[in-house]
């Protein structure tokens, strides 16, 4: 599953079957991104990641590091596909 699906799958469902660095990162930035346009399912995947951070407190990195380690390649892009998919969701 592409990691858009994946942060709306969570955004929407609250739930996140396998998790670790990369994804935590990732949906943690999905949901500043978010924050503004969507702010119910920014919190979904904020609680999320924060459980996962709460168990493992080294992982979390800036978002900057996110898109330097090239799990984003653009950040513009995934915020522009995040919104989209999830303006045609939630209709």
């Amino acid at each position: 599953m592409e990691i858009v699906d994946r942060c709306i799958d969570v955004a929407l469902h609250g739930v996140a079957t396998t998790l670790n660095k990369r994804d935590a990162n990732i949906f943690r930035l999905a949901a500043m991104i978010l924050r503004p346009r969507f702010p119910i399912q920014s919190a979904t995947l904020l609680a999320v990641c924060d459980k996962y951070f709460q168990l493992h407190r080294d992982d979390l990195i800036e978002s900057a590091q996110v898109v330097r380690n090239g799990w984003i390649t653009s950040p513009s892009r995934f915020r522009d596909s995040l919104e989209f998919r999830l303006r045609f969701l939630l209709k």
